[in-house]
Formats: C-alpha cells, sequence, structure tokens
C-alpha cells in the first residue's frame, strides 16, 4: 500500500471513526492468511468483500489464481471507493453500505456468491445495520457460501447463531495490530 493511500486511509478514519473501525489498514500478512484459508472457486463463482477500504484484502483476492477473478467490493466510503476503482478495474465496486446489497445486487449474482470476506467493524455499527449485514450473510450461506471476517477484537461477539450462521473457526494472527481471522457456516 502506498504512502498516499496510507494516508488517505487514516484521513477517512479521522472523518469517519466508527465507519473505518480503525485507523491502520490491514497488515499485508492478514491478506496471505486470508487468502490460503479459502476454498477454490469455479469460474461462475464469486467473492463478496464487504468493507474494502483502500484494498489491503481485496489485492490478494484479486490476483490470486486460485481465485475466480468475479469479485464485488462493497465500500460505504466514496473516497475509498475511488482508490479501488483504480486499484482493481476488474472488480465490480459498489459505493454502498453493506447492510444495502440486497437492494444493490440482483437475487442471481447474489446466488453466485460462494465467498464473502468481511472487516466491517461491527463492534463500531449500529444494531439495526448489523442485523441487515448479517441477515444478507445468513441468506448467502445458505447458499452455500463460506464467510471470513477479519476481526482486532478476540472476543468478538456477533450472537451468530439467531441468524442460523455458526463459528467454524478463529485463528490469531500476530501482527501489529493483532488480528483474528473468524470463519463461520450455514447451521442449516
Amino acid at each position: 500500500m502506498s504512502v498516499k493511500e496510507s494516508l488517505k486511509f487514516v484521513q477517512r478514519w479521522i472523518f469517519h471513526p466508527k465507519q473505518m473501525g480503525t485507523f491502520l489498514p490491514l497488515p499485508s500478512k492478514v491478506g496471505r492468511i486470508l487468502v490460503s484459508s479459502l476454498p477454490t472457486l469455479s469460474e461462475s463463482d464469486y467473492i463478496l468483500e464487504i468493507g474494502s477500504g483502500t484494498g489491503a484484502l481485496t489485492k490478494f483476492l484479486y490476483h490470486n489464481p486460485k481465485l475466480s477473478k468475479n469479485l464485488i467490493c462493497a465500500e460505504i466510503d466514496s473516497e475509498l471507493c475511488k482508490i479501488l476503482n483504480k486499484k482493481f478495474p476488474d472488480a465490480k465496486i459498489i459505493n454502498k453500505s453493506a447492510a444495502d446489497l440486497d437492494l444493490t445486487l440482483d437475487q442471481s449474482l447474489l446466488n453466485r456468491i460462494k465467498i464473502i470476506v468481511s472487516s466491517v467493524p461491527f463492534t463500531c455499527i449500529n444494531q439495526d445495520s448489523k442485523d441487515k449485514i448479517m441477515k444478507i450473510c445468513s441468506q448467502l450461506l445458505n447458499n452455500g457460501a463460506s464467510m471470513f471476517h477479519i476481526s482486532y477484537n478476540p472476543y468478538l461477539n456477533l450472537n451468530l447463531s439467531s441468524y442460523g450462521i455458526k463459528q467454524i473457526y478463529k485463528k490469531r494472527i500476530f501482527s501489529i495490530p493483532m488480528v483474528f481471522l473468524h470463519s463461520y457456516m450455514s447451521l442449516r
């Protein structure tokens, strides 16, 4: 990540701290470990990344040959979407809250999403938005998708069983700051 992008990230955090959740982009180590945890996709499958930021994880999804090039990135911040559009021209960049994805993406595309990658700061967002995001993720997981969430909080409790989702594992990634990779699947 360039110095300019890092400064843009910090600037966006200053203006929207709850929306950003952190003042530092994720370390590259997190992206490498995340990608090594993901299943292989077919050519028609999609990856949905919610909370793409400046693309710290996106670059690992976008450039990895074992993953499809069918990448959808949802980012609420329009300034960060400009960076994403420039860096990942073949990805579908959506400048919307992840809470509104069901209104933005058509059902046929939603049915083809097989991996959800999230770095949404769930501990910082309001309950209504969290409920909407988890409802959408639950629907996708029920269609056979896998979900991977990056968090700085080892005690993240999303109460996912009420959405029909269970946590499969939590992996600690030693970095600065410390990061946790949570993996989820459908209970149904």
